[in-house]
């Protein structure tokens, strides 16, 4: 009867042995996750205003009085023809752009030309990150030791053992003196939620 119970006992122990790697050879490999951030980043427009000298055009056309009055008054015309005269146009002020045009005109014809630009729009500048999440691999651990058990009439020594994996434990311990075998297998019941990942700094 005892050689028919150690039999039985031993043949459990190898059949959750087996159970064991069946568990793991069946067990998939959890996917890779791959996780996309997006960061929008916005520069300023322009501080100081930009002062350039630009070209100054060129007539298209130059047209020539047939009649002249037949009074003129020669002094008021020459007078009229050295004078200078400055213009001074703001072409645009808003939100997107400030734009300042400003003229010389002596002698009938245009002298300089100066302007002022100020872009006031912000540029948006998208940075895109790809993080990649590496599954877990399930970790395989074996742990042996030795055992000590006491009563009042009895003091035996057992040999205990230890496997986990994936959350899984299998414990096993063997007691000579009495010839006792002892089988446990436990479960994670209660899990702790994965940190979130926080993505690259």
């Amino acid at each position: 009867m005892k050689n028919f119970l150690f039999i039985l006992i031993t043949g459990l122990a190898i059949g959750a042995l087996i159970t064991f790697l069946l568990m793991r050879s069946c067990n998939p490999e959890p996917p890779v996750q791959i996780v996309q951030t997006s960061d929008t980043f916005y520069l300023p427009g322009d501080i100081v205003k930009t002062v350039d000298t630009i070209p100054k055009p060129y007539p298209v056309a130059v047209l020539v009085p047939e009649y002249l009055p037949a009074v003129i008054d020669t002094p008021a015309i020459i007078a009229h023809y050295y004078t200078i005269n400055i213009y001074d146009q703001v072409l645009k002020d808003d939100s997107s752009a400030y734009i300042r045009l400003i003229d010389t005109l002596n002698q009938n014809l245009l002298h300089g030309r100066y302007m002022e630009f100020m872009n006031r729009r912000q540029t948006a500048i998208i940075h895109n990150t790809a993080t990649t999440l590496l599954p877990q691999t399930p970790k395989l651990n074996i742990y042996a030791g030795l055992g000590l058990s006491s009563s009042d009439t009895l003091t035996c020594i057992s040999l205990p053992g230890m496997l986990t994996y994936n959350r899984q434990v299998f414990m096993y311990s063997y007691i000579p003196r009495l010839r006792m075998h002892e089988i446990k297998i436990l479960f994670s019941i209660i899990k702790n939620p994965a940190p979130k990942d926080a993505g690259p700094t």
